[in-house]
């Protein structure tokens, strides 16, 4: 595969991306996404557009593939070729922590919903992302679509959301639970998000676990580079850093698989741990030096992790409840 020697503006790698996405961005292809970041070359790091695989192929055995999934010969920006696995229900498994000695409702806390209704995975997992409340103080769980609502199959009024750090120790956090979110469709999707309203107020703790606290400024836009942390129901504190905001790709769930354009990429390669884990999907995504929140984990695969961007989740779930604005508590 050439590239182009030359220093590429903003639009060709903007081009560049949006022809790629259309002609090798497939469902459950090994292209899995398609965006804009960071390589180093000769020493000096150049943008470049990012194509992210499920498993690198040996220049050998290229032929072995699907020509929908082999690279053009010559594309005329920098490229890099990143191995990430799979997004979605066959991510990353994790392994849960040792519980913590704090009060299992708040922020970080792993939370399923209850439910007989029988085309909902009641087994399925995932992080309280944070407190949110509206202009008259009516507060929400924030979380994610496909745990939360699973894209409106959950029975309104019908289901629990209960804590679930272990089995036969879980208790209901809300009964009879009403919730709003953003449905997924089969076009472009930009959140993977839904919130449960919660009956009092003043129910629920805001603070994480463990050392990390939210900023009490505005949330901050996403940026590649920013050293990011996260604190999730699964692997608990993990850092990493984006390097992509303009990743297109397909996420697979149960229910279908969806395409989302311009989300954020996490590596966490660097650290300990894996970044995320099946079941840390709703965690809060927050600079790692200054605090302030920016996005929510849908998707992972091990080091990898995907976030939609909190300025586009709380204004559409606004928009779905009917309030002005939400802000995060």
């Amino acid at each position: 595969m050439s590239e182009t020697t030359e220093t590429p503006t903003a639009l060709d790698l903007k081009q560049a991306k949006e022809d790629a996405v259309r002609n090798l961005l497939r469902p459950h292809g090994n292209i899995v996404g398609i965006g804009i970041g960071k390589k180093e070359r000769n020493g000096v790091e150049e943008d470049c557009l990012r194509f992210y695989v499920r498993k690198k192929i040996e220049k050998e055995d290229i032929g072995k593939l699907p020509s929908r999934d082999v690279l053009p010969g010559e594309i005329l920006v920098p490229t890099a070729v990143i191995e990430v696995g799979r997004f979605g229900r066959r991510g990353h498994p994790g392994t849960p922590p040792v519980p913590p000695s704090v009060p299992k409702l708040r922020p970080g806390s792993r939370i399923r919903v209850k439910t007989n209704a029988p085309n909902v995975d009641e087994g399925a997992r995932g992080t309280m992302g944070a407190v949110v409340a509206d202009e008259d103080n009516r507060r929400y769980i924030l979380g994610c679509n496909h745990l939360l609502a699973v894209n409106g199959r959950v029975p309104l009024g019908e289901a629990d959301l209960v804590s679930a750090e272990f089995v036969g120790t879980e208790s209901t956090i809300v009964g009879n639970m009403k919730y709003h979110y953003v449905k997924l469709h089969g076009g472009d999707n930009s959140v993977d998000c839904a919130m449960v309203c919660l009956p009092q107020p003043n129910h629920g703790l805001t603070t994480f676990a463990d050392e990390l606290r939210l900023s009490r400024d505005s949330s901050i836009i996403p940026d590649v580079g920013m050293p990011v942390t996260k604190y999730g129901g699964i692997t608990g504190p993990t850092d990493g850093k984006i390097v992509d905001t303009q990743v297109d790709l397909y996420v697979d769930y149960g229910f279908g698989t969806f395409l989302f354009r311009d989300q954020v990429m996490i590596d966490g390669r660097n650290s300990d741990k894996p970044f995320a884990a099946a079941g840390d999907s709703g965690s809060l995504v927050v600079h790692a030096d200054n605090k302030q929140a920016m996005a929510m984990i849908f998707a992972e695969s091990g080091g990898f992790a995907v976030a939609c961007r909190l300025d586009d989740v709380l204004p559409a779930l606004a928009r779905k409840a009917g309030v002005r604005k939400l802000e995060l508590v």
